[in-house]
């Protein structure tokens, strides 16, 4: 079974970012901060909070992760050695929502125009 981890990264320029997946994932109903605790609470699997973590890659409001196992990114760690493993971020950027899930020697970076969330019509 696929783990899942929530991490949440604040770039400068006010990028936010939830980020459930991989590398990294722990047991968890919620952030606490009221940020989409909703979704974190419906995962299907256990996933570990990574927010902090990703914090510390912001640099010039860009967040780029290299294929590498997330495992070996600084407090990252492998929960189930062997298993399938996803990166899920949820962020937003500009105002809007973005979403993107890689597996864990996937490149990823965000922000990206890709990862934008379709605004829903009424």
């Amino acid at each position: 079974a696929a783990q899942r981890a929530a991490a949440t990264a604040d770039a400068e320029a006010g990028a936010n970012a939830d980020a459930d997946g991989g590398a990294g994932a722990a047991d968890g109903a919620g952030s606490g901060d009221g940020v989409h605790d909703d979704e974190e609470a419906a995962l299907a699997t256990p996933y570990i909070d990574v927010r902090m973590q990703l914090q510390y890659l912001v640099d010039e409001s860009r967040v780029v992760v290299h294929a590498n196992s997330k495992a070996g990114l600084l407090g990252f760690y492998d929960p189930c050695i062997g298993e399938h493993k996803q990166l899920r971020v949820v962020y937003e950027f500009k105002g809007r929502r973005h979403e993107v899930t890689v597996d864990d020697d996937d490149v990823f970076a965000i922000p990206k125009r890709s990862h934008a969330v379709p605004l829903k019509r009424a």
